[in-house]
């Protein structure tokens, strides 16, 4: 593993916890510490050791649809977030709601966002 391949892992588990409605501080620990880890010169694979067992954990319990969705353009973790409450677990399912004109009834989206989100899931 590269730094970056290391550095993406962690900011995922930042995004998850968050997803999940984990503790801010821990959160923004993992934040400041890839942001902190981007600035140095060294070589992470020689000192990270085993596996990311808490990643691991984590993405056992959320589906992959909304760490799918995490990628989409548009979409933060708080609207990832919203639309797993509402039932929205991949990517199918959103592009469906957004054809049926759910999404952009929900607050904080939009008719805008609702057509941004579906030309990014087209594309």
């Amino acid at each position: 593993m590269n730094n970056a391949e290391i550095l993406d892992q962690i900011t995922l588990y930042a995004q998850l916890l968050e997803l999940h409605g984990e503790n801010p501080f821990k959160i923004r620990s993992y934040h400041m510490a890839v942001q902190h880890l981007e600035k140095q010169d060294i070589q992470l694979a020689k000192r990270a050791i085993g596996q990311f067992h808490q990643l691991t954990n984590i993405l056992a319990k959320t589906p992959a649809g909304v760490v799918e969705m995490l990628g989409i353009s548009g979409l933060g973790i708080k609207k990832v977030q919203q639309l797993w409450q509402m039932g929205i677990e991949d990517t199918e399912q959103l592009l469906q709601a957004c054809d049926e004109n759910k999404i952009a009834d929900m607050k904080g989206f939009g008719e805008k966002t609702q057509e941004n989100i579906k030309q990014s899931l087209l594309f």
